[in-house]
């Protein structure tokens, strides 16, 4: 097993010391910004609109968002996150707009003066698109920071999807985040490497008797793995797994 650094591979869990109104979040990013050795002329960010997700408003858009963004998966889609009870926990998912651009998307919920990731999800955090350049990573959190002053949150906790499961990266954002305060709180092993083996047999023979007897029941069974683009019904398949749950 492998322990990856800060971004990479890993689900990041990322909280600011306090959310703060936007100008002083704006002055510890250029003082950050500054400590790290950039020659920085002064950081203006450019206005985003934030908005909190309606359902009747934003659910297309939210969803065709999602396959087009750089670390959005089957997790951060409204037909995931609606599989929960609307009385589980207070929705306050978020659009970023700029101009009438659909800019980014977090999905998240809402209490006791704080805003975290969905908890039902395995990852979240703010989806963004591909190839978000360092200013306009600084510009969206710079905009979540200000929503956030607003909404009186005192703290916020994020997921990500390992990069591994990124269709882009989104390195941008962690940086962005790190320049504003944001800290890493937990750290988890999502990669792993396997030894070569010479034939599948070798590879069976590794694994401890009771594994390798129930992998030669499952072929006799006539049990097969292969890559599919069914997604509905590997849908079908992880909600039934969820209910059983």
């Amino acid at each position: 097993m492998q322990e990856d650094p800060v971004v990479v591979g890993t689900s990041e869990q990322l909280i600011p010391a306090q959310a703060s109104d936007g100008r002083k979040s704006c002055l510890k990013a250029d003082e950050a910004l500054r400590s790290l050795g950039y020659n920085v002329l002064g950081y203006q960010p450019q206005e985003l609109r934030v908005e909190r997700y309606q359902p009747q408003a934003h659910r297309d858009l939210w969803e065709g968002f999602i396959p087009v963004s750089a670390n959005g998966n089957l997790f951060s889609s409204r037909r995931f996150l609606e599989y929960h009870p609307a009385s589980r926990f207070e929705d306050h998912s978020l659009l970023f707009w700029r101009g009438q651009e659909l800019f980014a998307v977090a999905a998240g919920e809402s209490a006791n003066g704080a805003w975290s990731s969905q908890r039902f999800t395995s990852h979240g955090g703010i989806l963004v698109r591909p190839q978000l350049s360092a200013a306009e990573a600084l510009d969206v959190v710079y905009a979540l920071l200000t929503y956030a002053g607003n909404q009186g949150w005192q703290k916020m906790t994020m997921r990500f999807v390992p990069d591994i499961l990124a269709e882009n990266w989104f390195t941008t954002l962690i940086w962005a985040l790190s320049i504003f305060g944001f800290s890493q709180d937990c750290r988890e092993m999502t990669w792993c490497a396997l030894p070569q083996f010479e034939s599948e047999d070798a590879l069976l023979n590794a694994y401890h008797e009771s594994e390798f007897y129930a992998v030669r029941k499952a072929l006799k069974s006539g049990l097969s793995v292969r890559e599919t683009e069914d997604f509905p019904a590997f849908y079908a398949l992880l909600e039934a797994g969820l209910k059983a749950r």
